[in-house]
């Protein structure tokens, strides 16, 4: 967090997210996003207001760093195949 992107240092290798207790619903940092669903769950990062504090361009409720989709309304997050891009961001087939 800070440094890098959601599941990746700054130098672009993995390094996984910490969700602690996603099943007690907590929101360990306290910035309104349950920590199952902050892209960034012991620090508060704050970006443009809508339904949560994260940046959320599409205005779903999903943050932009966890969206599959997101500059596209989906708030489901539907993905039926699984490739983790949004079927509302995929081009359906011919």
């Amino acid at each position: 967090c800070g440094e890098g992107t959601a599941g990746a240092g700054s130098d672009g290798t993995p390094r996984p997210i910490p969700v602690p207790a996603p099943h007690l619903g907590r929101d360990s940092d306290l910035d309104l996003v349950s920590d199952a669903d902050d892209d960034c769950p012991l620090l508060t990062n704050r970006g443009s207001v809508t339904a949560t504090i994260q940046a959320d361009r599409d205005q779903d409720g999903r943050g932009d760093l966890r969206d599959n989709c997101p500059d596209l309304f989906n708030p489901g997050q539907e993905d039926i195949d699984g490739n983790g891009l949004g079927d509302a961001c995929q081009v359906p087939p011919p």
